[in-house]
């Protein structure tokens, strides 16, 4: 066939699959169980106006908060296990079962220790989200749309922050923790019809179901998803030619590479001290006597992180994702590091090492953004809300000092030409 009479490709396809099926209702599970902790903790330190329920203390319910990034600890660590075994559409459904476990054990107790084990529950959940879902976007994405693709996880969590802040002061504790069992429902259901990464089916040896599932993500002919499908056979094959090993992540100049530059990005995100604010919104809100009340500066915020995350997909293959990362110190963090970390980590590790750096890298996030968490209220209540925020602004100083001295720029580049890059 004729260059002249080859289907360009489709975007929409990868569009969906990144939207409706991961980046969406995947890390919506995501956003709605971090976000949940906002509008529930007035409600359980209030006992729910005592109809059953006991008080919690400020110190309890900083663990309800908490427990839900020390979970996610684990859940990356699964997916090392799972995404190279069973695939990384499997692997992302998944996710829903932890998920809608721990739902169901909020709606039912009524005492903190089965609160602790369902919030911890649902942690695992969002690590596995974390890990896998950039991975997943980033193997079935086209080099030109592949930053605008995984800057969608963001926009997507923060959704899922909105749907918690918008229905959570409105509603019981209890409805509001049946709404939220159903947002893995819904995944499981839509995800269900989308294909595995044509990068996982031709590493296991089955070129024809890759070729189906390029085909459809594509939406081009066999003939014309034949020269790009050789081209990510001879990646997988070069780069699969040893087993992948935890060693194997400092075995060479562009995995050790790839490793701090991902442990950077994630340590600097969780040091800007968003997911302290993002946990206790409506309760710092409340607390600073403005005219508003904390609900609805809540939703304000959740707002205003909605349309600055909006904005990353759209502009981000234009600039690049190293002038974006440093806006965020003008702009904000949903523009910058919140939309476009997870992107660039799951651009950034080989094929052979992805499963393994994905799962540290992720894990190592949430270790840091447990004690962020618990530790908040702690040093608000010794230093100060001003100085803790003055802390984490010096902190957010030295993230944008990061990404401009040592992160190269990946925009508009393959997976083999960015280990290239790396390994230079």
């Amino acid at each position: 066939m004729s260059e002249s009479s080859k289907q360009p490709s489709s975007v929409f396809p990868q569009y969906l699959a990144a939207t409706a099926g991961t980046a969406n209702l995947a890390t919506v599970i995501a956003g709605s169980a971090l976000g949940w902790t906002s509008p529930a903790q007035p409600k359980l330190e209030a006992g729910e106006e005592n109809e059953g329920w006991i008080l919690l203390s400020s110190e309890e319910t900083s663990w309800i908060g908490s427990l839900t990034p020390a979970g996610s600890v684990i859940g990356p660590i699964l997916v090392g296990l799972m995404a190279d075994r069973i695939g990384r559409k499997w692997t992302l459904l998944f996710t829903a079962c932890p998920a809608l476990v721990s739902w169901i054990m909020l709606i039912f107790v009524r005492t903190v220790v089965p609160i602790y084990i369902a919030r911890f529950i649902l942690g695992i959940a969002v690590g596995m989200v974390y890990a896998v879902s950039p991975m997943y976007v980033g193997e079935i994405s086209e080099s030109r749309i592949r930053g605008a693709l995984g800057s969608f996880l963001q926009l997507l969590v923060v959704v899922g922050f909105l749907f918690e802040y918008s229905i959570g002061p409105y509603v019981s504790y209890m409805q509001l923790a049946i709404v939220s069992a159903c947002v893995p429902i819904v995944f499981a259901v839509s995800f269900f019809v989308f294909p595995e990464s044509p990068y996982y089916l031709l590493a296991k040896g089955k070129r024809e179901e890759a070729t189906k599932a390029l085909q459809w993500l594509r939406r081009q002919r066999r003939d014309e998803v034949q020269a790009e499908l050789n081209a990510i056979q001879e990646a997988v094959e070069h780069e699969m030619k040893n087993k992948s090993k935890l060693s194997d992540l400092i075995a060479t100049k562009g995995n050790i590479r790839a490793l701090y530059l991902s442990l950077g990005l994630v340590t600097a995100q969780q040091f800007c001290g968003i997911n302290a604010v993002l946990f206790y919104n409506q309760t710092i809100f409340t607390s600073s006597g403005g005219s508003l009340g904390g609900a609805e500066s809540t939703i304000i915020i959740g707002v205003v992180m909605f349309l600055s995350s909006g904005i990353t997909p759209l502009v981000v293959e234009r600039v690049g994702r190293r002038l974006l990362l440093l806006m965020r110190m003008i702009i904000g963090l949903s523009f910058g590091f919140g939309s476009l970390t997870w992107a660039v980590v799951g651009e950034l590790f080989a094929s052979n090492v992805k499963s393994n750096g994905s799962a540290i890298t992720a894990s190592f996030c949430w270790f840091i953004g447990f004690f962020i968490t618990k530790f908040y209220s702690n040093l608000a209540v010794e230093l100060g809300n001003h100085y803790t925020f003055w802390i984490f602004a010096a902190l957010t100083a030295g993230s944008g000092a990061f990404v401009y001295l040592l992160l190269p720029e990946t925009k508009g580049k393959s997976l083999q030409e960015i280990q290239i890059i790396l390994n230079n």
